[in-house]
Order: C-alpha cells, then structure tokens, then sequence
C-alpha cells in the first residue's frame, strides 16, 4: 500500500527547508498533503482487492452543488495462511471522507474526516488488544471564499494521534500515550504587481497524556496518569516575486507566542530560486522552526510505579531548528528530470540531549522519468544527525543512514504492464523496548519509557547500533487490462500478479531478545509473497 491513497490526493510537496511562513512546527521538514474534492459529472469508483489487502474509493456529485469522496482501505492477511506461520502479524486500516458544498457567489464550504490504525503482533501469547498499536484521527472543516480582494481560507480542526505498547518487567504494563489538537486558522493571499502576498493567524491548542495499567487489570486501576497541556498563538506574511526573469524569491516571516513562556518568537524564512537556461533551477533556501516537544518522565516519578498511582501534571519544551538547503533540478531529455539536494540543520532547547542540541547534515538525489513507454525513478539519501556528550566514545550520540529507493514499469503487450520496485536501507537504528514476555529487574522500568535500552544480562551488549543485515526489499508486479462498456460507463478491469519481498530477505520493523540471544532477532517479519488480485476503475 502507499503511505497515503493516491487516488485522493490533490496535491504533495515536501519543504526540507524554506516552507512558507504559513506552516509553524516542523523541526525535520514539513509535508503538505491536500485532498481533493470529488468530481462532480457522474458517481465513480476505482479499488482493488487481492489476497492481503483490500481497497476501494468512491465519488460522485450530490444534487448540483456538492460532491463526495469516500475511500477505505484494509490490510486482512487472508491469504497468507500458507506463507505465515500462526496469525497474519502485520494490521493496518484507513478511511477518509471528503464533502464539499459549492456556494456560488459566496465561496466554497468542504469537511473532511480521516481515520486510520496500525498494529503488530510481537508475541503469540498477548491477546490482540494487548499488541502495539496506533493510529490517528482527524477532522476539519475550510470555508474558501473572495475577501476584499484576497482569497480566504477559514479552517477549523481537531486531530488525535494514539499509540499503545506493552511493557514487560515484574510488573508488565501496557501503556497509552495520546496527543490531541484544536486548530484555528484564517489564511489570506493577495495578488500584488508582479507576484503575491499571503498573510493570516492561527491558533492551537495541544494536549499530551500518558497512562499505564497492569496488563489484565481493568483500565480504571491507573499506576501513571501524566499530563501535558499548551497553546500556542501566531501569525505571519509571506511574500513571492520575481525581480528579474530568471529570479523568484519568497521571503516571510512568523511571530509565534507558546503558553509555556509567552515570549513572542520570530521565525524567518526565505527561497530564492535562480533558473540558468531553459532546463535547470538553482534553489537556496533557509528556515527557522519551532514546535512543543516532551521530555521522558522522572525517574523518580516512573520508579513509582511500583508502589502506586502516580500523577504528574508536566511541561512541554519550545524547541527550534535552524535549516539551510541547497538543490539544483535539472532537465535532462524527454520527461527526465535529475534533482539534488544538500541540507544541514541546528536543532537547540532539546530536553533529550546533553546541551539541549543536535545537528544533522545529509543529501538527497532523486531521478525520474514520467513520460514515455518505460518510466522509473532512482532515489538516494544520505543523513547522519548528532549530538555533544561529554562522553567521545558513546555511539548512541551519532547515527547515520542511507537508503535507496527504485522502480521501473512499462508495457508488455497492447494492456498488459509491469512494474518492479526496489527498496533498501541501511544504519536505521533501534529504539529499544522491553519484551513483554520477557521479565526484566525492576529498576530498567525506569528505562521504559526514555530511548535508552531496557537492562540486559551482563553477558549482553545493549542493543545501541544498527542491525548487522541492511533492509532489502524487492516487489514485482504483472497486470493486464481490460476495457469494456457498462451502460453507457467506461469500465476498466485489471487482474495482478504480485510478488511481495521478491527476495526473501529480512522486512522487520521489530526484533526481540530470546534467552542466549547475542544479537537481536527480528520478529513478525513478512516472508516472500505471491499475490492474486484485481484493481477496478470506472
């Protein structure tokens, strides 16, 4: 499945740096995602279903003046039975609802919902409500209209982020971490000669609680209930020109007030853009961000635990990033495009380092083709992110990684066609966390809830690096098409053939110690695949 549904999508674009000042937060980059709206002729519904998941939109107009989409998509496992050993490990579903009201003269009205949650199995004893999970919901509400010369967007949404994990030790735990927040936006953009100003406010209300209970108590009986809670109010102009034909230029600036120390905090932004020829642009762009975070709970506080309820009512830290990027797009023929980029960003008032601050520097390198008979795309980056410590030799200050992503399709025939995908990664490290099944000494529950690894034998080094054996995934996919009239509708069927992790090789996002374990073995991994199914469109 892709991250996000594509067939729902309006519009995706990824700021490394120099995002406008209309987004506040975004310490590692900000991710614009829109939606659209349905189409308004006739209904339509595209999807598929095969033997590991399933998925399906529909659209249409309601009336003449409103439309809808509705999408969902599920991940079941049915048909896996003969490739995995005991229960499909891996859930995943998602829905997403779209509604908008044209008001003529007086603008535009949409709502939207979206839904989702994951989970993963790491043990065969835990029941399902006990496994790791999480998953988000979300909700908003936009009136776009024409303001006295300006275009306005008026939003209003609320969204939740839930996760839970069990905890072993002598007392297991399962734990509840969840994050809620109220959004208020009024955003303004006007055309000016020769380019455009956009201006507006925001305000934010944000909350974070963590609970944890011992596993097959009754909810109610709470050992932790931790609280954080904050606003944050702010506003901004953003301006873009082009001072000479080969020029563009946006420059902004924010000024943000956070409840937990109501100082006013600047944040400027700027992306200069300079096109030599008629194929390639030199980017520079450079950004500060600021966004809440949480540090991990007192040890003394969690220590606690062990004896009774604990209650704390905590404080979220303002913390920043400095980001300064560099990139050349180039056109190199027919529908193929190369792009680069190199970053470096200062991240400063982190409650999780030594000083509070971090650097990061790395480069991406992307290559596609989007036209022609075979089209593809080549991806490579490179990071690596550190901290101060007073300690030189502690490898848990400094990570880096690389990861390479590919792909290929084409025809084969008159409606046949094939696609191949290659993924691979490498230094991702891990983030430890305690085997449920699996008692611990009583004083690593202190360590449950921070990155550090819970306590190990003696005789066992703790898991701080990198898994030895690099990612590697390969997909393949043969489909072939077929085209028909259905009363009057044009309706597309296509039967797949797909094989998932082509080459057998480690696909694990968790990995466990099991007694005399020297390294970690991963767990609840997907094996290779063959997939069955068919995609719809009309």
């Amino acid at each position: 499945m892709h991250p996000f549904e594509p067939e729902v999508l309006s519009h995706s674009r990824l700021f490394l740096g120099g995002a406008p000042a209309r987004y506040d937060g975004g310490l590692s980059y900000v991710l614009d995602l829109e939606t659209r709206a349905g189409r308004g002729d006739v209904a339509h519904s595209s999807g598929g279903v095969d033997l590991l998941s399933a998925r399906g939109t529909v659209e249409g107009p309601i009336g003449g003046h409103a439309t809808y989409v509705l999408g969902g998509r599920a991940v079941h496992g049915a048909g896996t039975t003969a490739f995995v050993s005991g229960p499909f490990p891996y859930g995943y579903a998602d829905g997403i609802a779209r509604l908008d009201l044209n008001l003529r003269e007086y603008g535009r009205f949409g709502v939207t919902g979206f839904w989702n949650q994951e989970s993963v199995r790491l043990d065969p004893g835990l029941r399902t409500r006990e496994s790791p999970s999480w998953g988000n919901t979300a909700a908003s509400v936009r009136y776009r209209s024409a303001f006295r010369g300006s275009t306005a967007e008026l939003t209003v949404a609320t969204g939740a982020f839930r996760a839970r994990v069990p905890l072993g030790g002598t007392k297991p735990l399962l734990v509840d971490g969840i994050s809620r927040r109220d959004r208020f936006a009024a955003d303004f953009v006007r055309p000016i000669d020769g380019g455009r100003l956009a201006f507006g406010t925001s305000f934010e209300r944000l909350s974070i609680d963590y609970l944890a209970w011992e596993r097959g108590v009754i909810r109610d009986t709470l050992l932790m209930k931790s609280r954080a809670e904050a606003a944050i109010m702010g506003i901004y102009a953003d301006g873009g020109w082009q001072p000479a034909r080969t020029v563009r230029i946006q420059a902004g600036m924010r000024t943000d007030i956070y409840s937990v120390d109501p100082v006013p905090r600047l944040a400027p932004r700027l992306l200069a853009t300079w096109m030599f020829g008629e194929r390639a642009a030199l980017t520079f762009a450079a950004g500060l961000y600021r966004q809440y975070v949480r540090a991990t709970l007192d040890a003394d506080s969690v220590a606690g635990l062990a004896g009774g309820p604990v209650e704390e009512h905590e404080a979220l830290h303002v913390a920043r990033a400095s980001h300064v990027v560099l990139g050349i797009d180039q056109v190199l023929g027919e529908g193929i495009r190369l792009g680069v980029e190199g970053y470096f960003k200062h991240y400063g008032g982190l409650p999780t380092t030594e000083d509070g601050l971090a650097q990061a520097s790395g480069m991406d390198l992307w290559l596609r083709r989007d036209v022609g008979r075979l089209t593809g795309w080549f991806g490579y980056s490179l990071a690596w992110i550190w901290s101060s410590d007073d300690d030189p030799n502690s490898r848990r200050n400094f990570s880096g990684r690389h990861l390479v992503s590919a792909g290929i399709a084409g025809p084969l025939g008159t409606r046949g066609s094939f696609d191949v995908r290659l993924s691979y990664g490498a230094g991702l490290p891990y983030a430890a966390i305690p085997d449920p099944s699996s008692p611990v000494p009583e004083p690593a529950i202190t360590a449950t809830f921070s990155v550090e690894p819970a306590a190990e034998p003696p005789e066992r080094e703790d898991p701080t690096s990198t898994p030895t054996e690099p990612y590697l995934r390969l997909d393949a996919q043969l489909a072939h098409s077929f085209i028909a009239n259905w009363r009057g509708f044009a309706l597309e069927i296509k039967p797949y053939f797909k094989v998932l992790n082509a080459l057998d090789r480690r696909d694990a996002l968790f990995y466990r110690y099991d007694v005399g374990d020297v390294e970690p073995r991963a767990i609840a991994s997907l094996p290779l695949l063959p997939i069955v199914g068919m995609e719809w469109r009309f």
